[in-house]
């Protein structure tokens, strides 16, 4: 009886402690990942990611610029119209602004954008 009892015993010990050892060995890995970094790769990314929000923030304002230019031409094409009159060029107009809007919330929603990257 008191073998099966200490059994018992050992066994709920080592149920308890084998979830516990998975995240110990996670921990020390990166641990170890942590005191391996090179700081010239670190450098190196932080710099990418830098031109690469450069390079995001001037296509937003290409492409704002563009929106701003297609919406003046638009209202001027629909200034010039009357109530029996719809042009084509007044709908191909709107759908072209639609899709460039859609582009410009793309880029300011991507993933990256705004990191916290010291300057």
């Amino acid at each position: 009886m008191r073998q099966v009892l200490i059994s018992i015993v050992v066994f709920a010990l080592l149920l308890l402690t084998s979830g516990n050892w998975g995240r110990i060995a996670e921990a020390h890995q990166q641990n170890r990942e942590e005191q391996q970094r090179d700081p010239a790769v670190d450098a190196m990314r932080k710099r990418a990611e830098k031109q690469r929000n450069e390079q995001r923030q001037s296509d937003l304002k290409k492409d704002t610029d563009q929106l701003f230019k297609l919406a003046q031409e638009l209202k001027k094409s629909v200034d010039s119209s009357n109530e029996h009159v719809l042009s084509l060029e007044v709908i191909r107009k709107a759908e072209e602004i639609e899709k460039l809007a859609k582009s410009v919330r793309a880029k300011m929603k991507a993933e990256g954008y705004s990191s916290t990257i010291p300057e």
